[in-house]
């Protein structure tokens, strides 16, 4: 496949900003480590997930964009 594909240039996107995302995510864990290592757990846990779910969303998107006519599984 073309680098400079449409698809591709949009999931090299999406990877990028998920990437940002978490790394944004995991600065105020590393504070919150100073502080208390359990509660920190529990932050990191939820952030994560938060984190995941967004990146979940976006893999969506990006197969609803590539196969448009086929449904999600589960949908």
């Amino acid at each position: 496949m073309d680098p400079l594909d449409p698809a591709m240039l949009l999931m090299a996107s999406a990877a990028s900003t998920a990437a940002y995302g978490i790394s944004r995510a995991a600065r105020p864990i590393a504070r919150e480590v100073k502080k208390d290592f359990w509660a920190a757990e529990r932050f990191a846990q939820k952030e994560m997930q938060v984190a995941g779910n967004a990146l979940d969303d976006v893999v969506h998107a990006i197969e609803h964009w590539l196969h448009p006519n086929q449904r999600s599984p589960g949908a």
